[in-house]
C-alpha cells in the first residue's frame, strides 16, 4: 500500500510491469506507468519488444557495475564460440544448439572444445562460469 501512495506523489495513475525472466536465475521487469487514470485498452506492447527493453537495460546495469572498462578482460573467444556457449549456458543440449545455429552436432562441440583450450578449463560447465565471471555472457 505504501508503494502505492509514493507512486501516487509522483503523479503515478495507472501502468503495468513485464516480469522478464533472465539467465542464470536472475530476474527483472520493465514498468510502463501513466498520469492518465488507466491504461488504453488499445496500447499493447509486443512481448519482443518488451524483451529487447529489458535485456537492454540488464545489460546497461551490468555495465555499470564495471567501474573502469580498462579492467574488463578482452573476449578470447570467436562470435561463433560465444554463442554456442551462451546456448550450453541456457541449458540447451549439443543437438539443440547445432539447430539454434543452423550447424550439426559435431561442430558445436568442436566449438565448445576449442572454447575449453582457449579458456584453459576442463569442462564446459567451468566455461561458463569463466565467461559469466568477465562479463561475456
Amino acid at each position: 500500500m505504501a508503494f502505492l501512495r509514493e507512486a501516487r506523489g509522483h503523479g503515478i495513475r495507472s501502468g503495468f510491469t513485464i516480469p522478464i525472466d533472465a539467465a542464470f536465475g536472475r530476474k527483472a521487469s520493465v514498468t510502463f506507468s501513466s498520469m492518465k487514470e488507466s491504461v488504453a485498452d488499445d496500447l499493447v506492447v509486443d512481448p519482443y519488444t518488451a524483451l529487447s527493453v529489458g535485456a537492454f537495460l540488464d545489460s546497461f546495469v551490468d555495465l555499470l557495475k564495471i567501474r573502469d572498462v580498462s579492467d574488463a578482460v578482452a573476449c578470447p573467444l570467436t562470435p561463433v564460440q560465444l554463442e554456442c556457449l551462451s546456448w550450453t549456458a541456457e541449458g540447451k543440449a549439443n543437438q539443440d544448439v547445432a539447430i539454434l545455429c543452423g550447424v550439426t552436432r559435431r561442430a558445436v562441440e568442436s566449438q565448445l572444445h576449442h572454447v575449453r583450450q582457449r579458456l584453459d578449463v576442463l569442462t564446459t560447465c567451468q566455461a561458463v562460469a569463466v565467461a559469466v565471471r568477465s562479463g561475456w555472457l
